[in-house]
């Protein structure tokens, strides 16, 4: 084999032309939305070439779009309820889907599927739907696998036979009666509208007792009325009534559950919750509620305070009255609740460390949870053994877990723990003394470094003699943590001391009494002897005040008057490592797409293009790696930024966007710009500029600096920004051979010269392109550079020019003066 070229076409043009001889693949990135088609040739070193077929590619890359939802002609809204009465419930709902690849979209209510079209974009359905609230869930999807979702919240006021729900209900075999009153206590029966404050009253049959649910003071349309097929629990040897036993650490001996409540009524719905009456005497068991349709979520509710009912019923202020023969449970919602006897020892599941797990750090989490309605006080202990010495042990108190109803949850962190094999034994114990004891044993075997996870300065004193930086630094376990102000690259041997160090804070404090910046560079060591191959850094700058500005209260003469210091000399130079992040001002700046275009001369941007250099400045921005510089020097001040590309993809025609900070240069006429190679555009005189590169390769660097009069602040070094963005990567673009082409607009002629700011320009290939930057400025007449400041004489050429007016003068009346005396003689003569 020889090469292989690939090539790929859109409906019209060849875009790209990839030949190699060594790797046979290519990523093709940035491409717009469309059909493709892609096909390629391959020839061996006797000339034999072979062709692929064509494939046809379809790029989509955005989602479907659902517009137009309404229902019986009235437009929904996903950010509100919207509120549709029709007396029978007839719903005619209808959408549109805008998509060309479009696979299926789908139309649920209340989560059952109703309408599964696969290919139409409009769409119209016929629906009867019973009173109260529902959820319509819109859905497409297209072949790509680009999915979109909406969802509306809609009430539907309907009339609904309220004799017929009522015989539902009872259908479930322990549901003994259910009843439906106004807030006045009215019974309703028949058809009614529902758009009212209802209760509803449900007896039911429990082994050896009676039971009451009651649902009091809702709104009628909050509920759906189409989801009343309730299923209730009540067998204490249900799956729920264990797995319920479990979570609370008790045995139930009553048990009420109504599964699907909060499908009927959301939980945040029950305006004044609920309540459960049980037809039987506390007699010492503990008081439950179930929180779901399961038994997982169990709270223990304890007697309501002032023997009263509270007008608010939430997790904080639920809770049960008893009279000498029932119980009364009140609660924030339904699933349920129950009476139990806790003859159960705790539950508890240790989560970590694993049991017989390898561990790979010698800081790691200790976790367990346990269930348990009576916790004791002191409610665990624990103990962690080598096998033949203890190495941690400790009490665990009740309040020390995070308990959600019955379930508790324990955490904290062992540290410092060395390789080896250990045992961990935990004991919890409730009220009734009933104990549960769990063992796990694991080794430890700490291979992992440590990580830094903050790292900060802080600088006191800026101005005054002494500057004070305190350096702060946190790692995930404990550590020896060192630095250095050299190199990246300083062994961690040859690096200083922290002043506190060996935990995971560390700091060290730092006297400057003259001006200094730099950076900071720090590794870490933990107990395991796991240096960090790779330090983090952080950047610092001491301005300090200058000697004679220091003074003391004695200054001024004897005679009065007031002692004036000498302005402090600036900071004169500073490194800062840019932290690059994707370019956003291509999104509104219509300045900067002016430029843009202009520079590419490929006329008016679409939206597809623009958002194409915007995919692209994300691809490409973390392969550079970006220096800023401050540097002070005979009166100037330079700022420069220094780019080093690390991608291995060609970027073509990159470009740069800078704003350079006001407190630099007002305007961009005061500032001298050096950019080698690129296309310099202004976008803002404020000063912006775009600095446009042709080509950029692995391992290019780019250097541009801006020079000013004058010493600036070197503080505004972290003023600056930078974005990225390009028109394409990889190979570039190959042009067609006997195809029409736009002709570009006619920018410029070849060879004309213009001054931009201090930069002469040259027009080269209908593009103007940076030839000299100009120290003095650039003259707009002459078009050449000027040889002094504008506005300063040139002594020498001044002074010549003086010179040999004077020596014309001389000559001129001396040779008046010889001709006078010549006519003078003649005259005596005579």
């Amino acid at each position: 084999m020889d090469e292989v070229t690939i090539y790929l076409y859109n409906s019209t043009d060849l875009l790209y032309k990839y030949t190699s001889s060594t790797g046979f693949f290519h990523n093709f990135t940035g491409l717009f939305d469309g059909t493709y088609y892609l096909n390629a040739t391959a020839n061996d070193t006797f000339g034999n070439i072979n062709r692929t077929e064509t494939r046809i590619i379809t790029l989509d890359t955005t989602n479907p779009l659902i517009s137009g939802v309404n229902i019986n002609n009235q437009s929904l809204n996903l950010t509100e309820i919207v509120e549709i009465t029709n007396a029978d419930g007839n719903l005619t709902i209808n959408w549109t889907v805008t998509e060309i690849n479009l696979s299926i979209t789908n139309l649920s209510i209340d989560s059952g599927i109703i309408v599964n079209e696969t290919s139409e974009n409009i769409n119209s359905f016929f629906a009867v739907v019973d009173a109260g609230f529902h959820i319509l869930k819109f859905s497409a999807v297209d072949y790509a696998g680009n999915a979109i979702n909406y969802n509306y919240n809609i009430k539907i006021n309907a009339m609904e036979n309220l004799t017929e729900k009522m015989e539902s209900i009872e259908s479930d075999s322990n549901i003994l009666d259910a009843v439906l009153k106004t807030d006045n206590g009215t019974n309703l029966t028949g058809l009614e509208y529902l758009n009212k404050t209802l209760s509803l009253e449900l007896e039911l049959n429990v082994s050896g007792t009676g039971a009451t649910i009651t649902i009091p003071n809702f709104t009628g349309l909050d509920a759906n009325w189409n989801q009343t097929d309730f299923s209730s629990v009540v067998n204490i040897s249900s799956t729920q009534a264990t797995n319920a036993g479990l979570n609370a650490g008790a045995n139930f001996t009553i048990f009420v559950l109504l599964i699907n409540a909060t499908s009927f009524l959301n939980s945040t719905n029950f305006e004044n919750g609920a309540s459960i009456f049980i037809n039987q005497n506390v007699a010492g068991l503990d008081v439950f509620y179930i929180a779901d349709d399961i038994g997982d979520e169990i709270y223990k509710l304890g007697y309501c305070p002032n023997g009263l009912r509270p007008n608010q019923i939430n997790l904080t202020t639920m809770c049960y009255l008893n009279t000498s023969t029932n119980v009364t449970l009140y609660t924030p919602h339904l699933s349920g609740g129950g009476l139990g006897n806790d003859t159960v020892s705790p539950t508890l599941n240790i989560t970590t460390p694993v049991n017989k797990s390898l561990v790979t750090n010698s800081y790691f989490n200790f976790n367990f949870t346990a269930k348990e309605a009576n916790p004791k006080q002191d409610f665990c202990w624990f103990n962690l053994t080598n096998g033949t010495d203890t190495i941690k042990n400790g009490t665990i108190t009740n309040d020390s877990l995070t308990w959600i109803g019955t379930s508790g949850i324990y955490a904290d962190i062992f540290r410092e723990i060395g390789n080896g094999y250990y045992n961990l034994t935990i004991n919890c114990t409730d009220l009734n003394n009933q104990s549960t004891q769990l063992h796990h044993n694991f080794t430890v075997n700490d291979t992992l470094q440590p990580e830094i996870t903050n790292i900060s300065t802080a600088t006191s004193g800026t101005g005054t003699s002494t500057v004070t930086i305190t350096l702060s630094v946190t790692t995930d376990e404990y550590a020896v943590c060192r630095y250095t102000t050299i190199s990246n690259e300083t062994n961690y041997s040859s690096m200083g001391t922290f002043d506190s160090s060996g935990t995971t804070i560390h700091s060290r404090v730092f006297t400057y009494n003259s001006d200094s910046s730099g950076t900071y560079y720090v590794r870490c060591n933990d107990t395991a002897g796991n240096v960090m191959n790779i330090s983090n850094n952080t950047n610092y700058i001491a301005d300090v005040a200058a000697n004679d500005e220091r003074g003391n209260n004695n200054g001024g003469s004897t005679g009065g008057g007031t002692y004036t210091p000498p302005k402090k000399e600036k900071l004169k130079n500073a490194t800062k490592k840019l932290d690059l992040i994707p370019g956003v001002g291509l999104r509104n700046n219509t300045k900067l797409q002016a430029a843009i275009e202009k520079v590419l001369a490929k006329g008016k941007m679409s939206e597809q293009a623009r958002q194409n250099m915007l995919r692209l400045s994300e691809s490409i921005t973390s392969n550079f790696e970006a220096t800023r510089e401050f540097k002070i020097e005979q009166n100037k001040s330079r700022l420069s930024m220094k780019l080093k590309y690390k991608g291995n993809e060609t970027v073509n025609n990159f470009m740069i966007y800078e704003k350079i900070p006001k407190t630099f240069a007002n305007s961009t006429d005061l500032i001298t710009v050096t950019a080698l190679g690129a296309t310099i555009e202004i976008v803002e005189e404020d000063p912006e500029y775009l600095f446009t590169y042709s080509e950029l390769s692995e391992g290019n660097e780019i250097v541009i600096t801006y020079e000013v009069f004058g010493e600036k602040d070197v503080g505004l070094i972290n003023d600056t920004s930078v974005e990225f963005y390009a028109e394409g990567l990889g190979e570039s673009i190959i042009e067609v051979e006997d195809e029409e082409r736009e002709i570009p607009e006619k920018i410029c002629d070849e060879g004309d010269k213009i001054c931009l700011g201090n930069i002469l320009q040259e027009c080269k290939d209908n593009k103007w392109m940076a030839v000299q930057t100009c120290e003095y400025g650039c003259n707009p007449t002459s078009l050449i550079c000027n040889s002094s400041k504008p506005g300063e004489s040139n002594y020498l050429i001044d002074l010549f020019i003086l010179l040999i007016v004077g020596l014309g003068m001389l000559v001129y009346l001396k040779k008046d003066k010889i001709i006078d005396l010549a006519n003078h003689i003649k005259t005596e003569k005579i």
